[in-house]
């Protein structure tokens, strides 16, 4: 299911990070990492879209071509956003009830953070996390560089592991400097937590947004569930009524420990439903870190 689309992109490409703190060795916040106006350096040309400001629309190259284009002049950008996605096999995990997948869901949210922040002005980057799929695309500024990384996260599939940071040598080269970070996973591998520690030690900016399903969060299964192992051998065979209370309680515990983890080393922490659209999930994870954000300030 492509949930990628123009008609998403350009409704969450309005909206605005707020930033949640100073980073190490840079004056200002995400939002104003560029700034748009006269006697700023031109970058390019964009096509008019409604409710843009008539007064950067290029009356000269209208009268020439009849179309309607804005001009964007940009600064020198303050604080890449980079998208690290969890391509694990577990990312496969499809909803039932919402019909996609974890993986496509976590593609759209990164597809339209990175949309946020290219509008805004920031550089936007991709990496995907796996032993089996290790990518890495350096965060680049402007529209042109929004293309090729909403290529690739439509067309990712889950496989194989979440590998740690010590074994992701490509990471370091685009993380040398302090940056925005959203790690979307579904937090179930004790990697995804190395990968947060390795993060907060390089003074990033850290978003963490857990994706789970229904039968996750509430293991809503109805009939018999057998468990396999990494190589697909039967372990056991459970009832779902003789386990739910046990598991729904360990679930909890777990969620609850990776929050409080999170909350102590000043990380935002999100959990999502995979039933939710990726639209609100952003507008969640933006509300969410502009009360954050206000409540710091007060």
């Amino acid at each position: 299911m492509n949930l990628i689309t123009p008609a998403f992109i350009q409704r969450v490409s309005r909206l605005h990070w707020p930033i949640k703190r100073r980073l190490h060795g840079i004056g200002h916040g995400m939002h104003q990492g560029r700034n748009r106006g006269a006697g700023l350096e031109f970058s390019e040309y964009r096509r008019y879209e409604l409710g843009d400001d008539l007064r950067r629309l290029d009356w000269k190259l209208l009268a020439r071509s009849d179309r309607y284009f804005i001009r964007e002049a940009e600064r020198e950008s303050q604080v890449p956003c980079y998208l690290l996605l969890d391509t694990s096999v577990s990312m496969n995990a499809r909803d039932a009830g919402s019909g996609w997948s974890r993986i496509e869901l976590a593609s759209a949210v990164a597809a339209g953070l990175a949309a946020i922040a290219i509008r805004q002005g920031d550089e936007a980057g991709l990496i995907t996390l796996s032993n089996d799929n290790l990518r890495v695309q350096a965060a680049r500024r402007g529209f042109h560089a929004l293309k090729p990384l909403v290529s690739t996260l439509q067309a990712l599939r889950g496989a194989g592991q979440l590998p740690p940071p010590e074994q992701a040598s490509a990471v370091f080269s685009v993380l040398r400097r302090p940056a925005l970070c959203v790690l979307i996973s579904d937090f179930f591998d004790d990697s995804s937590l190395r990968w947060l520690r390795y993060l907060y030690a390089g003074r990033h900016d850290v978003i963490a947004l857990a994706l789970t399903t229904r039968q996750e969060r509430e293991f809503a299964f109805d009939k018999s569930v057998t468990l396999l192992d990494d190589d697909q051998s039967r372990l056991a065979t459970i009832a779902p009524h003789e386990q739910r209370s046990g598991y729904l309680q360990a679930f909890q515990a777990h969620r609850q420990q990776w929050q409080h983890w999170c909350t102590s080393h000043d990380l935002q922490w999100l959990d999502a439903d995979v039933r939710d659209t990726p639209e609100a999930i952003i507008r969640r994870l933006l509300d969410q870190r502009l009360q954050r954000t206000i409540k710091r300030s007060a």
